[in-house]
């Protein structure tokens, strides 16, 4: 039985690469037998593989929205079907299970059109540096699109050559073998024919971009030698990577291309269907800017004890802790954002927040507040990717979004050390530069000497999720940590997660139903897992 795997390839031609989202045309409209002839032809091609994950069901607004399947973020609607999901209760007809099945594998027979199609365009149509930069550069993307599919679903169909229209299916592999199979391209084929840096226009992958990609490969397989020696990589010349200085303002249109930004997907809303829906506008000429019937973003609620688990400046708790300490002194009920981890200010909206003519961004003391409370001092609301503006952006908002950023790179390089040696005093040192950014105090050298190696180890997975809320990371950090440690985070603030859910479930989404109605192959064999 044959299938439609892919819609028509729609390749991208653009005037400039910078931020534009692509002007698309199909390659089949201007005559096959004249494209795929240049280097303009050849660039163009990868460019339409970054298209693809500029798509809505991908950066451009679901992304953040893998919060909802963590202890970060609950819902309040099915739209998307994230209620579902985060309940457990999603199938293989939910929105999301085929939106990311769908559009990784967009990205996915691109690339594989463009690593076929610009390999055999004649000698002389294009420098040979070029010819083999756009072949590692579509070769990474795909690797990337195929690390996202195997952390989502585990065993996938691995196509390493393009689709065509009613394609035979083939079977899933192992998880597991297909990140074996991205090491060996990555090391042999992807990583030595990057450029360290983006000559020819802001925004195409570099050899940083996937050198990060491999140290998150050897994380996935728990592989933790070669993440370290991986990761560490990145922290040596050529490469010039440092934490920007201003956390807050790495989440708004302003000064997008900086030091810390590895990887990210480019948005502008200058272009038609150029723009993002994930970041959140605040238009400076109402007051309250938001609406006092409902919190902003109000599908989406924030977990309590993830707002509660934040730091104050002095590096001590709110409550208690082990690990953290006693009560922090700095402790304010007015409101939990004074004097908290500044990464709190950046993530959630709270009710300090104004903006520049002192007008309230949320009226907290309205009686329409339905969530959390009204005049609540804790009552926060997801922040993170907002920025001000009176302009109402037709096309979607221009802000870029994040998938590698240098902070990933430090912190999975500390917990890969203190997989391998719980003592090793770089730990201490990555994790420091994080809290240094942020401003919040660190361990005394003596304080986390004392610490337990699992101490430690919840420490870093602590400010992992302080740094990265709502960027999409935690949802794959939990894929890391197995479905143990998952399930027992999950059921701790979420009842509706049925007691008879199995543990793989914690791990591995299902498969699409039409893709497993179109795939004879598919359905027979049932996903392998990792």
């Amino acid at each position: 039985m044959k299938k439609l795997i892919y819609t028509l390839l729609i390749i991208a031609i653009v005037a400039s690469c910078s931020k534009s989202k692509l002007e698309l045309v199909n390659p089949n409209d201007v005559q096959a037998i004249n494209f795929w002839k240049t280097e303009t032809d050849a660039l163009q091609g990868v460019l339409g593989v970054y298209d693809a994950m500029q798509n809505d069901n991908l950066a451009g607004s679901q992304y953040f929205r893998l919060d909802v399947m963590t202890d970060n973020l609950t819902t309040n609607t099915n739209s998307d079907s994230w209620l579902d999901l985060r309940n457990f209760a999603g199938t293989g007809q939910s929105a999301r299970v085929i939106g990311f099945w769908r559009w990784w594998y967009t990205v996915i027979n691109r690339a594989n059109l463009v690593i076929d199609k610009v390999g055999t365009m004649p000698v002389g149509s294009l420098p040979d540096a070029s010819r083999a930069r756009i072949i590692a550069e579509a070769r990474f993307l795909r690797a990337y699109a195929y690390h996202e599919l195997i952390m989502i679903y585990q065993g996938v169909p691995y196509y390493t050559k393009p689709n065509e229209a009613l394609s035979e299916g083939i079977a899933p592999i192992k998880g597991g073998l297909i990140a074996d199979s991205l090491i060996n391209d990555l090391n042999n084929n992807i990583i030595p024919n990057m450029p360290v840096t983006d000559a020819d226009g802001k925004g195409r992958a570099t050899k940083g971009a996937a050198v990060a990609l491999l140290g998150k490969l050897y994380m996935a397989k728990q592989d933790f030698v070669n993440a370290k020696a991986t990761l560490s990589l990145l922290k040596q010349s050529p490469y010039s990577y440092a934490l920007y200085s201003n956390y807050a303002k790495l989440f708004t249109p302003e000064d997008e291309f900086n030091t810390e930004a590895i990887f990210q997907v480019n948005f502008s809303a200058s272009q038609l269907d150029g723009g993002e829906g994930f970041s959140y506008r605040i238009d400076t000429t109402t007051n309250p800017a938001v609406t006092p019937f409902g919190a902003p973003r109000n599908s989406y609620q924030v977990v309590n004890q993830f707002r509660d688990s934040y730091l104050y400046t002095d590096g001590r708790p709110r409550t208690t802790s082990t690990i953290y300490g006693t009560v922090s002194p700095l402790v304010n009920t007015n409101s939990q954002a004074i004097n908290r981890d500044p990464r709190y200010r950046t993530t959630f909206f709270n009710n300090l927040d104004t903006t520049v003519s002192r007008k309230k961004f949320w009226n907290f003391t309205s009686t329409g507040v339905a969530f959390p409370s009204t005049a609540n001092a804790g009552a926060v609301a997801v922040k993170k990717y907002f920025f001000i503006s009176p302009i109402v952006y037709t096309n979607g908002n221009p802000q870029n979004y994040y998938l590698i950023r240098y902070a990933d790179v430090l912190l999975m390089l500390a917990e890969a050390q203190l997989e391998v040696n719980s003592a090793d005093p770089d730990i201490y040192t990555n994790l420091q530069l994080i809290r240094n950014r942020a401003g919040v105090t660190m361990f005394t050298p003596a304080a986390w000497a004392a610490l337990s190696t699992a101490d430690k180890r919840t420490a870093i997975r602590d400010e992992r999720r302080w740094e990265f809320g709502f960027e999409h990371v935690r949802f794959f950090d939990f894929r890391r940590w197995g479905a143990a440690y998952t399930k027992q985070r999950l059921t701790a603030i979420n009842t509706a997660i049925p007691a008879s859910t199995p543990d793989v479930a914690f791990v591995q989404w299902p498969y699409p139903q039409q893709e497993l109605d179109n795939n004879p192959a598919l359905k027979a064999t049932g996903n392998p897992g990792w």
